[in-house]
């Protein structure tokens, strides 16, 4: 045999069920018996001329085929009778018979995957439903209109908020707006529209919860899904939280009232405490507060804040106060001789159950002072300069050390003439000069950073006497200034903060005499901080900020600043600049932050306070997952800081006029069940501490699936018409629904119809074509399910035969055909196939009513044991008709060869095969 240059040899393995064989196999009867063998087979195909009409008209196209160049390799094999040794049998030309043999190869071809594809449309129609609720059909989507992405809520403040989104994806050269509605609970939503992508929502209410939604708009009105989420507007702390007074066992406080809360119900929650101590809460709806019944000489705290009707409360104001420490009563000088005085003093009113004592000092010009201490209310200064002028003060001291402010007088000890002088006041002489009286009981009346006032009683004796008073005054290792005034009082200007004065006052005639100095002393107030604010917080930080105190320009000085939570010790850091981050800090938790001036020597300012909260996270990424017609599964990402934070997750979602459904998870995910099918929901989550304290809230919204058609099925298909059935889809016992059916072969446009049956026969269908057919369930509002779909493909006159006799078994693949031209007999490729032709040659060789197994194959009997010498085996069997027309298989004995094993692999006796 000759091997055109097109064609390779034959590649298929011979034997029982292990591959294709393309084994030669030979007919050894004469010539003449090739039209029989033929007739025969035909008559196993075709039983009506009719059909073979039809037959050989798709033999001519086939022809045409064959002539264009589409050729199937054959395998030419001669009969033994007219086997020639000396000649090569070549290919020879096609016949009919040949193209139908290529025909029925492809005919082979598509009804083995006609058969593939069942097992896998059975297997699509018993799938489950996936987890988004979509059956094991192929679903087709429709094109959804992109909602605004990410949508954000930038900023937020007591009656505006800021958010923002980004562009839909694909919308770049589409026209589109967006439509934005906003509203708070028990009120009608305000509707907007913008073609930016951010907006401000003014004239919100302070305090109040908002929900707010978004969605992209065409210009032809078309919506897409909404976007939503929340936000609080900020309820505002009350403002200038100020100390007006504080004395011994009180203080007033008073503030601002907040801005935009005149037409809201609301009032002020006041908590003061000083160390180691409950608060005290009050409220009040009035604008300041007297506290009472404080202890003396005691720092408070003092926070404020604003509750709405509902409870709500705003941040905390906070300031510190400290109670004033009475300083002793009455400062008297009682004797003074020449070394010796005797001082007393009331004890300070509100100070019967505190433990304290005195502390007496007094000193002469030039001198260091003395100082000494009693629990008395008097002393005996002893030891003194006769004849000499002291300053004495007195301070009330409590255990911890705190003074209160001092009270001074002057006494001057006795000289050695006193006596005489005594006498003659005694007996005085007219003419002589008398004492000049002092200024009687000098006071500190109030003291600032930079100022003080101090006045005094006018002498005795003086009303019809012109007179005028000398001031001094001086701090440590300056001099002093001094000035007049001829009133009782007078306020010392341009003082340095934080630094002690000693202040005298004496007597002036117009002749210039001079009465005794009288002196106290006083310590400018340290200026704190100025105007303590937040300025940023998040989750872990804060930026807290003040401005310099007043007249501490040419003073070195910092700042201390100290912060804690409840139940932890105070965090104490410096800094030479105004402002701080405090970091480390625990999410949504409360802290109270205190800052004071601090100068070089350690002297420390009143303390300034503020308190914040960090923010508490909240759930990141919120995603939903799958939808389902009654289901949906959202999750999230933990928030950042709380990997150390006992914390749970709470979860609110409701349709459009019910009440939310709300439930807890400590997970980062859940499943929604016993949802309503084709609903949107709206879906918050939110972080919760163990105190009840919650983050903001995240929100998405999801749309619950309108079910699709169940099973999909193509029940049978026919030349141009094909039957599908579907089942009913779950939920929609009660609810008015039709199905809407789309089929459509490539390059043409669908067909569309309507059915209230769950089934439907589609016909005018062309014939050998495939068809799309989808399916989905239409609500009366015109709401449409997704789509479900399959595909079928009409039959052709030939396969529609074929099939239709071998579902009823009685349809014979057909092996050997007359070459008509040749007289050879051709065997035609089967391709792959399953089919052992060893049984196939077996029955081709049996009559009706007898069987023989002729060829070993492995349906028989021990027919299946692994092949070791038979490959290259080359079997051969005569067939010799018994005369009998109607049980004779062929007319003319024939010999039938059949190689087993593959052909490529066994050339010599191929080449010997070819050649019979």
């Amino acid at each position: 045999m000759e091997k055109p240059d097109d064609e390779e040899l034959p590649g298929s393995t011979g034997g029982e069920g292990e591959g294709n064989d393309t084994t030669p196999v030979h007919s050894t009867g004469p010539p003449d018996s090739t039209p029989d063998i033929v007739a025969m087979l035909q008559g196993f195909m075709l039983n009506q001329q009719q059909s073979m009409q039809a037959v050989q008209q798709q033999i001519s196209q086939l022809q045409e085929e064959v002539q264009k160049g589409k050729t199937k390799q054959l395998c030419v094999v001669t009969p033994l009778a007219a086997a020639n040794p000396d000649t090569l049998t070549r290919p020879a030309p096609q016949s009919p018979a040949e193209v139908l043999s290529e025909h029925l190869d492809k005919e082979e071809e598509a009804e083995r995957n006609f058969q593939e594809k069942e097992p896998l449309t059975q297997a699509r129609d018993e799938s489950k439903p996936e987890e988004d609720g979509s059956s094991g059909e192929n679903i087709e989507t429709t094109q959804v209109l992109p909602a605004p992405d990410q949508l954000t809520v930038d900023s937020v403040d007591t009656t505006s908020a800021a958010v923002s989104w980004n562009q839909p994806p694909g919308l770049d050269q589409t026209q589109h707006h967006y439509q934005i509605s906003y509203q708070c609970l028990g009120t009608e939503p305000h509707i907007t529209t913008t073609s930016s992508h951010s907006i401000t929502l003014f004239d919100l209410q302070g305090g109040t919860q908002y929900s707010v939604t978004v969605r992209t708009v065409l210009e032809n009105g078309k919506q897409s899904q909404l976007e939503s989420t929340t936000l609080t507007t900020i309820l505002p702390a009350p403002d200038q939280l100020t100390v007006d007074s504080v004395d011994t066992t009180s203080a007033a406080v008073s503030w601002n009232q907040p801005p935009g809360l005149n037409q809201t119900q609301h009032q002020y929650q006041i908590s003061y405490h000083c160390p180691g101590t409950e608060p005290h809460i009050t409220t009040t709806s009035s604008h300041s507060i007297t506290l009472s019944d404080l202890q003396c000489g005691t720092q408070y705290s003092v926070t404020v804040c604003t509750v709405l009707e509902n409870g709500k409360r705003s941040e905390l104001v906070s300031t510190t106060l400290t109670t004033v420490i009475p300083a002793p009563d009455q400062l008297t000088v009682d004797s003074v001789d020449t070394t010796s005085a005797a001082v007393s003093w009331n004890q300070p009113p509100g100070l019967d159950q505190t433990q304290h004592h005195y502390q007496i000092s007094y000193h002469c010009p030039g001198t260091e002072p003395h100082i000494t201490t009693t629990s008395s209310h008097s002393i005996t200064l002893s030891d003194l300069q006769c004849g000499t002028q002291y300053s004495v003060t007195v301070c009330s001291v409590l255990e911890n050390g705190k003074q209160s402010q001092l009270v001074s007088t002057t006494l001057t000890t006795d000289s050695p003439w006193h006596s005489m002088k005594w006498i003659k006041s005694a007996f005085h002489i007219p003419g002589r000069k008398s004492v000049l009286p002092v200024p009687d009981q000098v006071t500190v009346n109030s003291v600032d950073t930079t100022s003080a006032a101090v006045s005094w009683n006018q002498p005795p004796g003086l009303d019809k006497t012109q007179h005028h008073y000398q001031i001094s005054y001086q701090c440590p290792g300056t001099e002093p200034h001094i000035t007049t005034t001829s009133s009782p009082s007078i306020t010392l200007s341009d003082l340095q903060c934080g630094t002690q004065y000693s202040v005298t006052v004496c007597t002036v005639l117009e002749n210039g005499k001079q009465s005794q100095l009288v002196s106290t002393t006083f310590t400018t107030i340290l200026p704190v901080p100025d105007q303590l604010t937040v300025d940023s917080v998040d989750t872990t930080s804060a930026v807290v900020s003040w401005n310099q105190p007043p007249g501490l320009d040419q003073t070195q000085h910092h700042y201390q600043i100290s912060y804690h939570c409840p139940g932890t010790e105070p965090h104490i850091t410096t800094t030479s600049s105004p402002s701080i981050t405090l970091s480390d800090l625990q999410g949504g938790t409360q802290y109270s932050v205190t800052v004071c001036t601090v100068l070089e020597h350690g002297k420390q300012s009143e303390r300034v306070s503020r308190t914040l909260t960090t923010i508490l996270p909240a759930p990141d990424q919120l995603t939903v997952d799958w939808v389902s017609i009654t289901s949906a599964a959202v999750s999230w990402n933990q928030p950042p800081g709380l990997d150390q934070t006992q914390h749970h997750y709470q979860i609110s979602y409701h349709c459009p006029g019910t009440e939310p459904h709300i439930t807890t998870t400590s997970s980062h995910s859940i499943t929604l069940s016993d949802l309503q099918r084709d609903t949107e929901y709206s879906v918050t989550v939110c972080t919760v501490l163990e105190n009840g304290k919650k983050s903001q809230l995240v929100s998405t919204t999801l749309t619950t699936v309108l079910p699709g058609p169940d099973q999909l099925t193509v029940d049978w298909v026919s030349i141009t018409s094909a039957a599908v059935s579907w089942s009913q889809p779950p939920g929609l016992d009660q609810t008015q629904h039709h199905y809407k059916i789309s089929y459509h072969c490539p390059g043409t446009e669908p067909h569309i119809t309507t059915t209230s049956s769950p089934s439907i026969t589609l016909s005018d269908l062309q014939r050998d074509t495939e068809y799309s057919v989808t399916v989905c369930t239409v609500l009366e509002n015109g709401k449409q399910s997704q789509l479900v779909s399959t595909t079928l493909t009409t039959d052709g006159f030939l396969q529609q035969e074929m099939v239709q006799k071998m579902s009823m078994c009685q349809f014979a693949v057909p092996l050997l055909l007359p070459n008509c031209d040749t007289k050879q007999i051709t065997l035609m490729l089967l391709g792959e196939s399953s089919l052992s032709k060893s049984q196939i040659l077996n029955k081709l060789l049996s009559n009706p009513q007898q069987y023989h197994d002729t060829f070993v194959h492995h349906d028989m009997e021990c027919g299946d044991v692994p092949r070791q010498i038979s490959d290259g085996l080359v079997e051969i069997s005569w067939y010799f008709p018994c005369g009998n027309r109607n049980i004779d298989m062929f007319t003319k004995p024939v010999a039938v060869a059949n190689l087993r094993g593959d052909i490529r692999s066994f050339e010599t006796q191929f080449s010997f095969l070819c050649q019979t």
